[in-house]
């Protein structure tokens, strides 16, 4: 396993027109991130609760939110991760696509404890990042 996670939407490849420089392959479906979102969460070992529990064997709920195609392409945008409380229990983590200045809420994930919401939120977050610039 690489020493760095990224969760990427999409792949280049070198411009032969420009070298040096790349150009989009494709942009990924949103079915193709959520695995690579799932796969991530697997690997964060939750130390403070068990030496085996992941973040993805701890959460709640792990899903593509309601009205979502997951066939559909990525969205563009700038990517967001919102942690909060829930409605009546528990805190959301919910990865975000900010585009024109719409919120696409794509994936959401419940847990019960308040400081793992935010520990998860900001190793995505960083996941995200390495995945758009790595």
């Amino acid at each position: 396993m690489s020493d760095r996670i990224e969760i990427r939407t999409d792949t280049w490849i070198p411009n032969p027109t420009k070298p040096g420089m790349l150009k989009l392959e494709r942009t990924f479906t949103i079915k193709e991130v959520f695995n690579n979102f799932k796969n991530v969460l697997a690997q964060l070992i939750i130390h403070e609760i068990a030496p085996d529990c992941t973040a993805l064997g701890n959460a709640e709920r792990c899903d593509i939110e309601w009205g979502i195609n997951p066939e559909d392409t990525w969205p563009s945008g700038k990517i967001k991760i919102i942690v909060d409380r829930g409605g009546c229990e528990g805190y959301y983590v919910t990865v975000c696509v900010l585009n024109n200045g719409t919120i696409i809420e794509l994936f959401g994930i419940k847990y019960f404890d308040h400081d793992l919401s935010w520990q998860v939120g900001r190793y995505l977050d960083d996941a995200f990042h390495e995945g758009l610039f790595g």
